[in-house]
């Protein structure tokens, strides 16, 4: 055995330097782990976190949930509502982004009605700041927190005369409404220009009262509690067999309520394989509880054979809704009609889109721009065309409804151009990019094409030549004339 080893003094120092050396060696692992993951700054976002938390001074809070809305945060860190769902690399934040993305911040919600009985009104106050934009009429739903959405009612949200950020709401309670505290859930809000966010009671304090739960507001017990829904009785269909386009199909649906008692009821009919549904509503009969009639017409351009009664659905007076199926219900089995048909005329396919165009290529923010489109249906005829316009980036979006060159009934027609011959497959519409939305170059990212069959079809710019590359350049005005002025203009 080494010499070195049989001295205690020796080995003893060894063991030292050894835990000296582990000591040193430790710290700068630790170091260096530390250099590898640094903490953020104050109000800066982790890279380690969800893609929509942010770090501050009290420590992780969601960005979707602050109160201000992100007000608090740079524009450097401030992401819109729009944007802080997506994954973190496909998030833009404000300071990207050009016009006004702030949404209206709801800064205080109270319910004024703590305590109410059945068929009562509640009333609520609500406090909303809109930083660009008027910020415009909401609803808030409330839920029994027993009963959960089986008990709902709605507050509808005005805005005051002459305080811009009061809304003063009012929402009617059901004299059949369940006992218990009703507590409130989702709320959106939204601006003139779209920006709009969401609230929930769980993540902005806005919407609690002082204990942290949801503001709210109890319902004393009453003796015409009514939570269960109506039930189907009968069913009976007076017309045996008829013809596409021709003669109308009568039925009628008895159901039995004893509490508050059924007042709606709306079916829908199948086609044999599936395809065509129509939706019938009812009506029910003046003196007679519970029996509801109702009529339909099989479109020209439906395909023909039985047609069965799939679902029926009856709510009573407090909102309890029921739905009753054709494979589970077995007085529906027998609910059907005869429907003749040549097979030439019936239509299942879209309509198509031949061309489509914007009538600018740039124009400033404010101006009408025209989306024009070609479109065709070689049996039903084109029935409606819808489009969708997105910012560069997303932030904004704009639906354009289009109408067919066609007159109708008491429109004006020039009888100094003969020329001028309806055109029924030229679809126009118009849309306006306001000075508070994102500008730049816009594009026709969808377009819905539906036929007088109710075929539909949509069209998608990264899918679909037809529309493909359509844009128009949208510029800021007073922009540009500071940049050429040299200095920086307003965002």
């Amino acid at each position: 055995m080494p010499s070195h080893l049989n001295s205690p003094k020796r080995l003893a120092v060894g063991l030292l330097a050894a835990g000296v050396a582990l000591f040193f060696l430790g710290g700068f692992a630790a170091a260096q782990e530390e250099d590898a993951e640094p903490k953020p700054p104050e109000g800066q976002t982790h890279p380690l976190l969800e893609p929509h938390d942010v770090l501050n001074e009290f420590g992780v809070i969601s960005s979707s949930g602050h109160d201000d809305g992100g007000w608090g945060l740079e524009p450097e860190l401030r992401v819109p509502e729009q944007y802080q769902y997506r994954r973190r690399d496909q998030q833009l934040k404000e300071v990207d982004l050009t016009g006004n993305q702030l949404p209206p911040i709801l800064t205080e919600m109270r319910v004024l009605s703590k305590e109410v009985a059945p068929g009562d009104e509640v009333r609520a106050i609500a406090r909303v700041v809109s930083p660009y934009n008027e910020a415009q009429s909401f609803v808030s739903l409330f839920y029994n927190r027993e009963l959960g959405r089986a008990a709902t009612m709605y507050i509808n949200f005005q805005p005051h005369e002459s305080d811009d950020t009061l809304f003063l709401g009012r929402g009617k309670l059901s004299r059949f409404a369940a006992p218990g505290r009703y507590v409130v859930g989702t709320t959106i809000i939204a601006d003139k220009v779209g920006d709009r966010k969401a609230y929930w009671a769980d993540f902005h304090k806005a919407m609690q009262e002082e204990d942290g739960s949801p503001v709210g507001f109890q319902v004393t017990e009453s003796d015409s509690v009514d939570i269960t829904a109506p039930t189907l009785k009968s069913v009976s269909v007076e017309t045996e067999r008829v013809r596409a386009g021709g003669g109308l199909i009568k039925y009628s649906v008895v159901a039995e309520d004893d509490v508050s008692g059924a007042t709606e009821a709306e079916t829908i009919w199948v086609s044999p394989s599936g395809y065509h549904q129509i939706r019938s509503t009812m009506v029910m009969v003046g003196g007679q509880p519970g029996l509801f009639k109702g009529v339909l017409q099989i479109p020209q351009w439906y395909e023909g054979g039985e047609w069965q009664l799939m679902r029926i659905t009856l709510k009573d007076n407090a909102t309890n809704i029921r739905y009753y199926f054709n494979r589970t219900e077995p007085m529906m089995e027998a609910a059907t009609v005869q429907v003749d048909q040549e097979k030439e005329m019936i239509d299942q396919v879209p309509a198509r889109i031949l061309a489509a165009q914007f009538t600018k290529k740039q124009a400033k923010l404010g101006e009408r721009v025209g989306l024009t489109v070609l479109a065709e249906d070689n049996l039903s005829g084109v029935f409606s065309i819808e489009g969708y316009v997105r910012s560069p980036n997303g932030a904004d979006a704009l639906k354009v409804k289009l109408k067919s060159m066609t007159p109708e009934a008491g429109e004006f027609v020039d009888v100094n151009r003969p020329s001028k011959l309806p055109e029924p497959n030229i679809w126009t519409g118009n849309f306006t990019v306001t000075d508070t939305m994102e500008w730049g170059e816009w594009e026709l990212v969808r377009l819905g094409v539906s036929d007088e069959a109710r075929n539909f079809y949509t069209y998608y710019e990264d899918r679909d030549s037809e529309i493909d590359g359509i844009t128009v350049n949208f510029y800021n005005e007073d922009t540009e004339t500071a940049e050429e002025g040299g200095k920086e203009g307003a965002r």
